[in-house]
């Protein structure tokens, strides 16, 4: 998805700061031409109700917190680099929180979530190896990787999973 298409289905990032961001951190994988993903999160956001959380497991930068009424915290592990590993430049947005994780510890440490919280997952490598605790943990969650059929649980995370990417 391209920012022509995703301002068609009603995006709210400012797409100027985008283009900002690309010109002045050559290490962020955002631009016009590729929004992390937020292709798969456009069309299903508007059914997650504006006082849900929403968690994204492996958020990389956090754009998404864009399409996004309620809360939403990026949990993201590359913070955690070595010493000559410069971290991404995060989005910021009145919305969101950052937390600096990898994905099993922060599942393993936050095994019970607060009702009214979504976790979504989307292109995070390896993603198999976390499907076994999420499905074993109930809630609502929805998973989504490229080539690969989504998957949800509860009633949202289900609903969330259904709808079409290519919308």
């Amino acid at each position: 998805m391209d920012a022509d298409e995703y301002t068609a289905l009603g995006g709210r990032l400012d797409m100027a700061q985008i283009d900002g961001w690309y010109g002045r951190f050559e290490d962020i994988e955002i631009d016009p031409t590729f929004l992390c993903l937020t292709d798969l999160y456009a069309a299903a956001a508007p059914l997650v109700p504006a006082d849900w959380t929403v968690v994204d497991l492996g958020g990389y930068v956090g754009v998404q917190a864009g399409l996004f009424a309620g809360r939403y915290v990026d949990v993201d592990c590359y913070d955690l680099g070595g010493a000559d590993y410069t971290p991404p430049r995060r989005y910021r947005a009145g919305n969101a929180v950052h937390v600096v994780s990898d994905i099993a510890s922060w599942l393993g440490a936050n095994p019970r979530l607060p009702r009214r919280t979504l976790l979504l997952m989307s292109g995070v490598p390896r993603y198999e190896r976390f499907m076994d605790g999420l499905r074993a943990r109930g809630g609502d969650w929805a998973v989504w990787y490229p080539g690969q059929p989504a998957e949800g649980h509860g009633p949202l995370g289900s609903a969330i999973a259904a709808v079409r990417r290519d919308a």
